[in-house]
């Protein structure tokens, strides 16, 4: 079920990248955002990034909990096209994760993402949650 719901979130992404005025054809952002993110354990986020043409020169994480007032930044190392970032569970309180990504290209390119299309950044904002058995059989078994 996870693949699938993957697979369609990179379906509509790249049908949504396609609509946009902004990227031109050969860039590709893909992200596929959990549920929820557990606070009692490392989280880590992953994110594909290709670039046919234009030479990629880093990716960064930009996240904040609700018990924050600025975002912190990440750099996130990858190889392969797929970069990550370790986000540790002391930095994980509070209720919600908001986040988003910045890719920086040759000749002071900027990518945002997720975006509106229309030169903005729509952070993702995630609920922080512990991993309880209630928590699992209310979300996933469909119980009250």
């Amino acid at each position: 079920m996870k693949r699938a719901t993957g697979l369609v979130l990179a379906v509509m992404l790249l049908a949504e990248l396609r609509a946009q005025d902004g990227p031109p054809p050969g860039i590709l952002l893909l992200h596929s955002p959990p549920h929820a993110v557990l606070n009692d354990r490392p989280y880590r986020i992953d994110f594909i990034v290709e670039m046919d043409t234009i030479p990629v020169e880093s990716v960064s994480l930009f996240y904040m909990t609700n018990t924050g007032l600025t975002f912190r930044e990440l750099d996130m190392p990858g190889a392969y096209r797929r970069h990550f970032a370790l986000l540790p569970a002391a930095e994980l309180q509070g209720d919600s994760l908001t986040y988003f990504f910045l890719v920086t290209t040759s000749g002071f390119g900027l990518w945002g993402y997720p975006s509106t299309g229309k030169g903005g950044i729509v952070p993702i904002v995630r609920a922080l949650v512990p991993p309880s058995q209630g928590y699992f059989e209310r979300e996933f078994r469909g119980r009250p």
